[in-house]
């Protein structure tokens, strides 16, 4: 589950979008298979994902 996004992205096509057009908090991706960067905070573990990483949003 998405729980906070970035700042504004600037795609190769020079156009910056936000990203949250794409995606939104609450929503649940599919990634790659090898992305993302796990880390943990205060005994949570959290995944930080690229938005190049993301390969689908998934819908209910």
């Amino acid at each position: 589950e998405v729980i906070a996004l970035g700042d504004d992205i600037e795609f190769s096509d020079r156009k910056q979008r936000k990203l949250s057009d794409i995606v939104k908090v609450g929503d649940h991706i599919v990634y790659a298979r090898y992305g993302g960067t796990e880390f943990k905070i205060e005994n949570e573990e959290y995944l930080l994902v690229s938005r190049s990483d993301i390969m689908a949003v998934v819908q209910k």
